[in-house]
């Protein structure tokens, strides 16, 4: 397995303890021998606590599985369940079973290409990749947070499907979790250097929001958008981790996300990246449809303890 290339990421509410976020991955050949992809490969996402005191602990690329140390094969808690996933056609997998970090402190976010079985009896050859994630409570204490929507809300979009030269509209797709108690109100600007347009998104209630959002030539070839949201005064509000002197999480709150849209290829759609940094639906789920735009909500109870 030298030729290949295990690569994991997280985003930025990962750092937050108590948030649920999604690890991101990507299988393939290495760049230099041209990256081309491995779909339908299994992939196995967990994390496991680091001590505060190590302070020698490092994340690693492509370590083969039997040389992982079986303290890291095991769970212990920290997650809900190990989560199982399978790669795209383009080598791509998230994670979706809920990720959260239980508490202020260190934690090792782990993908392997292998099955769950793979994993847990350290069988030889599959790759594994690591990262750290968290902060300790000693440095949160010393550097609180001085702001918290950009980084506790992760926007994820893509162009679903692409306007055609016969004026069909096209499709942007909008998911993010709102970790608050309270709706937020979002506006979206998206278009290219000749065309841009705007729609006001809210409210945005607690929990998992999903918006199909119909785009015209402005998206033609992908184009990029910024998503503007609101969260309004809450004298209740309180966040589980210390805050500057300079920050009043009951105040009003704004934050800003940029969002590259790229036009999907023949075998489906290019998921986004954002400059700042998925939630799914289930039984309960709600929706609603009003001039061209579709949302679905999931209870905040089912995506976040």
């Amino acid at each position: 397995h030298a030729s290949e290339d295990l690569s994991l990421s997280a985003p930025s509410q990962a750092e937050l303890p108590l948030h649920v976020f999604e690890l991101s991955a990507r299988f393939g050949l290495l760049p230099s021998l041209g990256g081309a992809p491995r779909a339908a490969a299994p992939l196995t996402f967990w994390l496991h606590p680091v001590a505060d005191d190590d302070d020698d602990a490092a994340g690693f690329s492509n370590l083969p599985l039997s040389q992982l140390p079986a303290s890291l094969a095991q769970n212990h808690g920290t997650a809900r369940v190990p989560c199982v996933a399978s790669t795209a056609s383009d080598g791509r997998a998230r994670s979706a079973c809920g990720l959260s970090l239980p508490g202020p402190g260190r934690y090792r976010a782990l993908v392997c290409a292998a099955t769950l079985e793979e994993v847990l009896y350290r069988l030889e050859g599959p790759l594994c990749t690591s990262i750290l994630l968290g902060r300790t409570a000693a440095a949160w204490a010393a550097a609180p947070l001085e702001s918290y929507l950009e980084n506790a809300v992760d926007p994820q979009a893509e162009l679903l499907t692409a306007p055609t030269a016969g004026g069909a509209a096209g499709t942007l797709s909008l998911k993010l979790v709102n970790p608050l108690t309270t709706p937020l109100s979002a506006l979206l600007l998206w278009g290219n250097r000749l065309q841009r347009r705007t729609q006001r998104l809210g409210p945005l209630p607690p929990g998992a929001t999903a918006l199909e959002i119909p785009v015209g030539d402005e998206c033609a070839g992908g184009c990029e958008a910024s998503l503007l949201l609101m969260a309004p005064r809450d004298a209740d509000r309180t966040l589980p981790l210390p805050t500057s002197a300079l920050f009043d999480p009951t105040l009003p709150m704004l934050a800003t996300h940029g969002l590259s849209l790229r036009a999907p290829v023949a075998a489906g759609a290019i998921a986004a990246g954002t400059s700042g940094a998925g939630a799914g639906s289930g039984a309960g789920s709600g929706s609603a449809a009003s001039d061209g735009l579709r949302l679905t909500l999931t209870p905040r109870s089912e995506v976040q303890e």
